[in-house]
């Protein structure tokens, strides 16, 4: 089956959350954000869940990703993001230790 929501660009991959990452969820930390837009940068690689919400991120390599309730996002550290939340977030989390 074609995961209709997978992309890929240098510092990140995008997918629908399959079975796997849904029977994690409840080990990952929650993180929520209410505010429209923000800058962050991953100094450690990062896999969310988006569980309520919506967002855009704008790398600072000039690549971008839209994010949809559902979606599963990996960023790979040495990246910076700016984040566009039109209504709040809320996502599950993993730090990875690379």
């Amino acid at each position: 089956m074609t995961d209709s929501r997978l992309a890929e660009g240098p510092h990140f991959t995008r997918r629908a959350a399959d079975a796997e990452i849904r029977a994690q969820l409840s080990n990952w930390e929650i993180w929520e954000c209410k505010e429209p837009d923000f800058s962050y940068t991953y100094d450690q690689s990062v896999t969310l869940h988006v569980n309520q919400g919506a967002a855009t991120l704008a790398f600072s390599d000039g690549s971008s990703v839209d994010l949809l309730q559902g979606d599963v996002l990996t960023i790979r550290k040495g990246i910076s993001a700016d984040w566009t939340i039109p209504d709040g977030i809320q996502n599950s989390y993993e730090l990875h230790n690379d």
